[in-house]
């Protein structure tokens, strides 16, 4: 017998009595359901749940229809935007039509006529707009020709700022400065004539005493009494320790190193001290160390004074420059001599003072012949 029962999703089903509380595969939504009991079939058509399922078929036909009034929404917006398909395209073959008949010069005057009023009535407005005919005259006076006076805050900050020019050159990058140059140039120049002194000499070897000298003296006459020629130096122990090249060493409990020679002839030579050379490596040290340093400072120094000494004649040349234009605009020769000695150095004006001193002993001064009181009587004799 079979059991007739209804699915959650509203679908009729049925099943034989012999599969009552087993699950059934619903074919229309695809659940497993439970098959009920004779008895309660007709109780299981569940008609909430039908309603529920007609609800829900509902609301989607609902927002189905609300997404297609916007979408139709959207189009319309479009075409307001972009105007109607189809007056777009008679435009078109309208502005086709009046290029054919350009062409053919066929020209419609009344066409014509209505777009120069049309662009004569936009004219009069963009007129309008900008404040009348005495504006647009007062706007038209530089393109004819004619000087407007405009006021620095009508052309405004950026504007009113006088023109940059570029980098000064020749005479008058010359008179840039001319008086921190004038006062520069000769101590730059001695200042950096002693940095360049300072370094040659730093170049030099030094002749500072070396304060481990006597200890490397000692250090030798060790070496020679332990009868050591060619020698290396080792750490091991509490300090550095020289022993012959090639030789075996071994440290004591106490910390002295001995060495071994290299037996010859299957002899085995007995372990004698090594000489103590701490004393010899601190000198080495501490002469290497000073000579890397004086190097360093003897290339600063000289870097140093040569860039002060090109910057004295950089200085120097332009002085001389000045001096020279000032020479030749001066109006008296007392104004070209002062200019002329502002560009002097203090040999230049020290060898122009000899030459005057000299000068001045070589041409005597001749003094005029006074009249002697006998001449005038004797005038009047002669009269």
């Amino acid at each position: 017998m079979a059991i007739e029962f209804t699915c959650d999703c509203g679908a009729a089903c049925s099943a034989d009595d012999s599969q009552a509380g087993q699950l059934f595969h619903c074919e229309a939504c695809g659940l497993d359901i439970p098959v009920p009991s004779p008895a309660d079939a007709p109780e299981t058509a569940a008609p909430a749940q039908v309603d529920v399922t007609r609800a829900a078929v509902e609301d989607m036909m609902e927002d189905a229809e609300a997404h297609a009034e916007a979408e139709r929404a959207m189009i319309e917006q479009i075409k307001e935007v972009r105007g109607d398909p189809g007056e777009i395209t008679a435009r078109r073959r309208q502005d086709l039509d009046a290029l054919k008949r350009e062409t053919a010069g066929e020209v419609d005057e009344e066409a014509v006529k209505a777009k120069r009023n049309a662009d004569i009535q936009a004219l009069h407005a963009q007129i309008g707009s900008q404040g009348g005919i005495a504006e647009i005259a007062e706007q038209m006076r530089p393109l004819r020709g004619e000087a407007v006076a405009v006021s620095a805050a009508e052309l405004g900050p950026r504007t009113a700022r006088p023109i940059r020019k570029g980098p000064p050159k020749g005479q008058e990058r010359a008179a840039h400065h001319i008086g921190i140059k004038r006062a520069i140039w000769l101590p730059s120049l001695l200042v950096g004539l002693a940095c360049v002194g300072v370094g040659v000499y730093c170049f030099l070897p030094s002749a500072e005493p070396n304060p481990y000298g006597q200890h490397v003296a000692y250090f030798q006459e060790q070496l020679k009494k332990a009868g050591i020629g060619e020698f290396e130096v080792v750490e091991a122990g509490k300090g550095s320790w020289a022993i012959p090249k090639g030789a075996t060493h071994s440290v004591s409990q106490s910390g002295i190193v001995y060495f071994q020679n290299v037996p010859a002839y299957g002899q085995v030579a007995p372990d004698e001290p090594a000489v103590d050379a701490t004393d010899y490596v601190k000198s080495q040290t501490h002469q290497s160390g000073r000579q890397s340093k004086s190097l360093q400072f003897a290339v600063l120094l000289t870097v140093v004074g040569l860039v002060l000494v090109v910057l004295s004649i950089v200085t120097l040349r332009d002085v001389r420059i000045v001096a020279a234009m000032r020479a030749e605009a001066a109006e008296t020769p007392e104004e070209a001599e002062a200019a002329q000695a502002e560009g002097e150095t203090p040999d230049e004006v020290e060898a122009a003072e000899g030459e005057d001193e000299a000068s001045d002993e070589g041409s005597p001064h001749e003094w005029p012949d006074e009249p002697s009181d006998d001449a005038e009587p004797r005038d009047e004799e002669a009269s």
